[in-house]
């Protein structure tokens, strides 16, 4: 029997302890393997709504496509949903799910599989239904696992060909319009692999052991100037509006045992319209000592420092991630303050940890193991209330698929916010209760911050 995806992820996660595994969005993996080896091991993880079969009556269209180009002959794992036909495919019926694999380059050339069930149950029906999608594939299996509000979905077959992955695509196939969802959306999404391109430990003296976690917010809250001294009504919005609104984010760092190298602000912005906005500044708050229970806007710490990093414009569906690497160095619970600049009159949107599953703000951090640097003084403690809160191929014969085949939230209604819509379900950790932090370690030089993250450019990576 084949590991279920949830172990799949967790042995992706045991594998993190080893050098040369990777986390990143699916733009910078693209990216990375334009110069690099494709990896045997990948596990896609985003999350999707607005996925109406109804929008492609008579064909399919694609969840995700993952692919390797430096196979000329073609190859790809395509995670499909069929649309309604005339008449019904009985075989595949609308809103059913077919994970389809087909190689045509390594050892076994000409492969084409599915991965079983083929088709799964009916899973979406009009649009309606939002989904954190999970697909891996390794030397050995490839597979799926949607976890969405109304049940959950998995299939798995083998890899005997073993592709490796070099390039990924969201809502369509690889070529960008193929099985294209018009209408589908994504807040957040992650690629974690297995690199070969070796990490230099030239200038660390034989190699420093760098591990990054991924946090997500203990505390998270909106205080706006209509609710002056009671607590923000709509717990899974967050709101910054010059003259209205700010956010306040919290993040516990204490079992940390060693020194932060670099600390990134991940903020998803709601997938509805209502969620675009000027712009969101973050600053590190001026104390912890606060719980997002009773925190109000008669109330709230304010902020110290300057600005730390900038994310603008804010657009529906996108991620950021913001650089506060130089308010975070050492254990201890951090609280921020997400601010509106001065012209930031549209209010913008961002999905909290209640909105969400397992999502919500998140900061990836960075740090080297006590005994590797010496630690610097961290933050102030919060105080007692500061607890936690609230295809690539054909499809071969006797499928029943058409000859067309291509080869190879949240409802805020808060006066003066002007919000709408917005929300999206969870990140990784959402599927994962039980890992609890995704745990990375690199060995290499110890990582400031990246280039074209300083203040004013904070990174949109949706």
């Amino acid at each position: 029997m084949l590991p279920s995806p949830i172990l799949q992820i967790a042995l992706l996660g045991v594998l993190a302890a080893r050098a040369g595994t990777e986390c990143l969005t699916v733009d910078e993996f693209n990216t990375f393997m334009e110069t690099n080896t494709p990896s045997s091991t990948v596990t896609l993880t985003f999350d999707a709504t607005g996925v109406n079969p109804n929008d492609w009556a008579g064909t399919k269209g694609a969840l995700a496509d993952l692919t390797d180009s430096t196979c000329a002959a073609g190859g790809g794992l395509a995670l499909k949903v069929y649309g309604p036909d005339d008449p019904p495919n009985e075989t595949h019926p609308s809103g059913t799910l077919k994970q389809e694999y087909g190689y045509n380059c390594g050892p076994m050339p000409d492969t084409e599989t599915w991965a079983d069930p083929n088709a799964s149950e009916v899973v979406f029906t009009d649009g309606g239904e939002r989904c954190d999608v999970t697909v891996w594939i390794d030397p050995s299996t490839f597979g799926y696992r949607l976890e969405c509000d109304h049940g959950t979905w998995e299939g798995s077959g083998d890899n005997d060909p073993a592709m490796p992955v070099n390039y990924i695509s969201l809502f369509s196939l690889v070529d960008g319009s193929t099985w294209r969802m018009s209408n589908a959306t994504s807040t957040w999404n992650e690629v974690c692999f297995e690199s070969e391109v070796p990490f230099d430990d030239e200038d660390t003296g034989g190699g420093v052991e760098e591990t990054t976690e991924s946090v997500q917010a203990t505390q998270d809250v909106t205080v706006a100037t209509d609710s002056a001294s009671t607590v923000y009504a709509d717990t899974t919005d967050l709101c910054v509006e010059a003259n209205y609104s700010e956010v306040y984010l919290q993040f516990d760092l204490s079992s940390i045992p060693g020194t932060i190298t670099s600390a990134t602000l991940e903020m998803a912005a709601g997938a509805d319209g209502s969620a675009n906005g000027d712009g969101a500044e973050v600053y590190a708050a001026a104390s912890a000592a606060w719980s997002e229970n009773s925190l109000t806007w008669n109330s709230r710490p304010g902020r110290t420092g300057p600005v730390l990093d900038r994310a603008a414009p804010i657009e529906a569906g996108a991620q950021y991630m913001l650089d506060v690497s130089a308010a975070v160095s050492a254990p201890g619970v951090y609280a921020f303050a997400l601010m509106p600049g001065a012209s930031d009159s549209n209010g913008a949107h961002f999905v909290s940890k209640e909105g969400s599953v397992g999502g919500g703000p998140h900061l990836r951090v960075s740090w080297i193991a006590d005994g590797s640097q010496d630690s610097g003084a961290g933050p102030e403690d919060s105080g007692d209330d500061a607890g936690s809160g609230d295809d690539g191929t054909g499809d071969g014969s006797g499928d029943g698929d058409s000859a067309a085949e291509t080869g190879d939230g949240r409802d805020s209604q808060s006066a003066g916010c002007g919000c709408g819509t917005v929300g999206g379900p969870g990140r990784l950790a959402g599927l994962l209760p039980g890992l609890g932090l995704l745990v990375l370690a690199r060995r290499g030089n110890p990582r400031g911050p990246k280039p074209g993250r300083g203040p004013g450019t904070g990174r949109r990576t949706g």
